[in-house]
């Protein structure tokens, strides 16, 4: 029974993954357009900038419009996989809503194997 619970969560953490990862890089790089954006009106060489950074102001209309596009994936995202694990430990009998926080925390440093492990060890 405990592998199949902990086969569940890493399912669908493997599921849901690859979107919760695009969507956080997206906001992480929409969130550094306008510091990026200030220092490209003073510094007239971004040489020392690294090529991420450059493709961030190179891109800023396209990230921008993309997260405009899509202004409540991550929120639904974060959403499933809070119900996910409210419902997981429901089933058992027990009541983790008092660790939301905690699992938002995680998912905003997000990491699947660290999602994995809140999963399998915040309620005990």
């Amino acid at each position: 029974k405990q592998w199949y619970q902990r086969r569940v969560a890493i399912t669908a953490g493997r599921l849901i993954h690859p979107k919760l990862d695009e969507q956080l890089l997206l906001a992480k790089k929409v969130q550094l357009i306008d510091a990026l954006k200030e220092l490209s009106m003073h510094e007239p060489n971004l040489d020392f900038l690294s090529p991420e950074y450059k493709d961030i102001i190179q891109n800023a209309d396209k990230l921008q419009a993309a997260f405009k596009l899509q202004p409540c994936h991550l929120e639904r995202l974060y959403g499933m996989i809070t119900d996910l694990y409210i419902d997981k430990f429901k089933f058992k009998g027990l009541n983790v809503k008092s660790k939301v926080p905690m699992l938002l925390e995680v998912l905003d440093n997000y990491e699947l194997e660290t999602l994995v492990d809140f999963f399998e060890i915040s309620a005990v």
